[in-house]
Order: structure tokens, then C-alpha cells, then sequence
């Protein structure tokens, strides 16, 4: 499955809200109460849990969660990374 959609069904599922019309720019942060601290974290772990990846949360700042695009580009990169440690 293309990792795109995965985040949308994710954040569908963590948001509780259509994911569908997410484009690179659609913002995230302040813009989703659910995305408070605790969403975020559940956020984290059920990207974790889904895609099978340990994020680096010392790496992670309130720019990873500004839009769809730069937490979609967070992941590739921490996929990245598995792919060239493999």
C-alpha cells in the first residue's frame, strides 16, 4: 500500500476525521484538538505500530506535525534510514 494513504488511514483513524482531501499542505497542527500531546503520542505509536518503524522522537519537532506533507516526509525519512541499515 502506498505510504501516503497509510498516514491518511492513520490520521483518520487518530483524528476521527475524513483524511481523504489531505493534501501536502493541508496543515495539522492547530488546526485538530485531537493532535494535543497525548494525540500526538498515540499518533507516534500507531505509525509505529502500523508501518513496523521506530521513530526518533529527539529528532522530532512541532514542524514534523505542521502539515501532512512535512509528517508524511518525516516517515520516508525514517524508512529511509531501515531501508540503508538493511
Amino acid at each position: 500500500m502506498n505510504l501516503e494513504i497509510q498516514l491518511k488511514t492513520i490520521l483518520k483513524n487518530v483524528l476521527n476525521q475524513n483524511t481523504n482531501h489531505f493534501t501536502l499542505q493541508s496543515p495539522l497542527l492547530g488546526e485538530y484538538a485531537e493532535l494535543d500531546s497525548m494525540g500526538i503520542m498515540s499518533l507516534l505509536m500507531q505509525i509505529e505500530s502500523d508501518l513496523k518503524i521506530d521513530i526518533n522522537a529527539i529528532n522530532l519537532t512541532a514542524e514534523t506535525f505542521e502539515t501532512f506533507g512535512s509528517l508524511l516526509q518525516n516517515i520516508q525519512f525514517s524508512l529511509s534510514h531501515i531501508d540503508s541499515a538493511a
